[in-house]
């Protein structure tokens, strides 16, 4: 759990940076896809520790079920309300727009976990899918002996499209591995 109040204190930092310095009177929201995920439960605790060690206000919000249409209307209802920042596990592209959007407002983001790499975000704190995926093509054919088909099914969110379509494919194919 360290790691996440390390982590919201860094990205609370990053975005604390444009606003008001009363702290007190912060309030920083993390927005997430699938808030009713149990995978959210330590770094929603990490970051209200955090939080309070701040001296700031935390929010947690998002769709309970995955949605980003709903996600990206979460934030667009966020910026009206003027956070001091927002912490955005963005696993979409089309959550470029808002985050655009909020910046334009005035409202630093920090993205998490999964990136907007061509919206206006200030940081991008998280692992890169793609040699994630990498890595897994490697293992894959590691414990395959080279030899085999691999199938791989995911949900349809940008990081798990880099490490499906991306590096596993790639890596599976590569070192004349026969692998398919």
């Amino acid at each position: 759990m360290k790691k996440f109040a390390v982590l919201f204190l860094f990205l609370a930092m990053a975005v604390g940076s444009f606003a008001a310095p009363a702290k007190a009177d912060q309030r920083y929201v993390m927005v997430v896809t699938i808030s009713g995920h149990p995978f959210w439960n330590d770094i929603k605790k990490g970051a209200q520790d955090a939080a309070k060690e701040l001296g700031v206000k935390f929010e947690f919000t998002g769709p309970v079920e995955f949605d980003s249409a709903a996600q990206a209307a979460q934030v667009d209802a966020l910026v009206v309300t003027k956070p001091a920042g927002l912490i955005i596990g963005s696993y979409d592209p089309s959550m470029t727009q808002s985050i655009n959007r909020a910046f334009a407002s005035g409202i630093p983001v920090a993205t998490f976990d999964s990136d907007a790499p061509d919206s206006n975000r200030l940081v991008y704190v998280g692992p890169d899918h793609y040699q994630i995926g990498w890595e897994y093509g490697k293992k894959m054919s590691e414990l395959l002996n080279k030899k085999g088909q691999v199938g791989l099914l995911t949900q349809g969110a940008s990081d798990a499209l880099n490490r499906k379509t991306g590096r596993p494919a790639a890596s599976l194919r590569s070192d004349d591995n026969g692998m398919a």
